[in-house]
């Protein structure tokens, strides 16, 4: 709908462009035909020459005109370009956020596994070194885990 809505208003900016290029060419034609006479000699073809320095004049206005219209419209087009520049730095912003929290989750996950694998590997036969590792290992994988459900959290939402 929106793709048909712009293409309308592109052949009616169109139509009223070509109006107004209709309207002066009538305009410079029916000049003509109003100050037309029958030219004889020499001074009356230059007087008929002088009389369309009005229609020069329309001309240049038209023209500087036309100049303004199209600085407004490239300034409306930077302004558009600008608000989606704005716009898509936002969206890429928001995506390295998600993959800096994907890449520490995948990382939470590779550490909650080896730590896993150290608890399952470790002899927990209450000797006190490797006791006081499993009981380390054990608190890590707490931290990890709870970091790990946090990050999911912010996933779900």
């Amino acid at each position: 709908m929106f793709e048909n809505r712009k293409s309308l208003t592109i052949i009616y900016i169109n139509m009223r462009y070509l109006s107004i290029f209709v309207a002066v060419f009538i305009a410079w034609f029916g000049w003509g035909l109003w100050v037309y006479q029958p030219l004889t000699s020499l001074p009356e073809f230059g007087a008929f020459g002088d009389s369309f320095g009005v229609l020069s004049s329309l001309f240049s206005g038209l023209a500087f005109a036309g100049l303004i219209v199209t600085i407004l419209q490239q300034q409306k087009q930077l302004n558009s370009i600008t608000k989606e520049q704005e716009r898509t730095a936002t969206l890429l912003d928001e995506q390295l956020q998600i993959a800096r929290a994907t890449a520490r989750l995948n990382y939470l996950n590779t550490m909650l596994d080896h730590v896993n694998q150290v608890i399952k590997n470790s002899p927990d036969n209450g000797s006190g070194g490797s006791a006081q590792f499993a009981q380390d290992a054990r608190y890590e994988r707490k931290k990890l885990w709870e970091e790990r459900e946090r990050l999911s959290k912010v996933f779900e939402g």
